[in-house]
């Protein structure tokens, strides 16, 4: 990975480019995850037998890649888990992500991975408003209140599979 240069000619698309805002993320311990995913309705993968855990009516959540238990529904759980990222209650670089075709929610809190700022829209409005970049210029806000606020979240490529992400406003 190259921060400053892309190549041309035969090596074009082999060295990927990193962004200014883009984080390389650290590792955040799995203990308080697993509680919030108990807290949101998951059943724990210790207390169920195999039967449940591959049930077609249970999506198979995963820690890191390790499975942690299940839940009967997966977007309401996907959708709590990100509104507690976006009010702070979960750190902002953890990921999750639902994948339909298997039955599986993934979440992600391990280091190494990309993640992205985005800006958040809602009702097809950004959520960033003229006097949030006043507030910016002028130096009364900075990025980090913006993540606070729950204007921006960073994204890593996984999550980003769930999103609908605009190329322009």
């Amino acid at each position: 990975m190259c921060p400053s240069d892309t190549p041309e000619g035969e090596s074009c698309g082999l060295v990927k480019n990193l962004a200014l805002t883009t984080h390389v993320t650290t590792d955040t311990p799995e203990g308080p995850l697993h509680k919030v995913s108990i807290d949101l309705g998951m059943e724990d993968a210790n207390l169920i037998g195999g039967h449940e855990l591959h049930s077609s009516q249970n999506f198979v959540i995963y820690l890191n890649g390790q499975p942690i238990g299940v839940h009967r529904q997966p977007f309401k759980f996907v959708n709590n888990f990100r509104l507690l990222r976006k009010r702070g209650r979960i750190q902002e670089f953890v990921s999750i992500y639902i994948n339909v075709q298997q039955n599986s929610i993934y979440i992600a809190s391990d280091g190494g991975r990309l993640v992205r700022p985005l800006i958040i829209v809602e009702k097809q409005k950004s959520k960033i408003t003229q006097q949030h970049i006043t507030d910016l210029s002028t130096g009364l806000k900075d990025f980090n209140d913006f993540l606070r606020e729950g204007l921006i979240e960073y994204l890593d490529v996984n999550e980003q599979i769930n999103a609908l992400i605009a190329l322009n406003e």
